[in-house]
């Protein structure tokens, strides 16, 4: 899967994760593009959009996009915070694969264990 990751992750996360295919928004021009924006922008390229933004659900409407969202649930954008939810981040996606593909809209949250 395509994953793009919003800048509200932190990039060296990205670093930690195999699978599938991630893009951080520090490796293309749309750094400091508005959500809404951001969206439309990147959903022709990309499967998923990650992001710790766990309040885009209410900002966006997602079922309009044909990506499939995955929150990440850390405490804080540190590295320590982040790297405890790098096991259930390949076991959604692969989820999502195995059932046919993301559905627009699709919303999964990754917490701790």
């Amino acid at each position: 899967m395509r994953v793009f990751v919003d800048e509200c992750v932190n990039r060296r996360f990205v670093r930690r994760l195999t699978g599938h295919d991630f893009t951080h928004i520090s490796a293309t021009s749309l750094r400091s593009t508005a959500n809404g924006a951001l969206l439309r922008a990147v959903a022709p390229d990309y499967d998923v959009f990650l992001t710790r933004d766990k309040n885009i659900p209410f900002q966006q409407n997602l079922k309009s996009l044909p990506l499939a969202f995955v929150i990440l649930r850390a405490r804080s954008n540190s590295l320590a915070d982040l790297l405890p939810l790098v096991p259930g981040l390949p076991d959604a996606l692969d989820r999502m694969a195995a059932a046919g593909g993301v559905k627009p809209g699709e919303l999964h949250e990754i917490f701790p264990e």
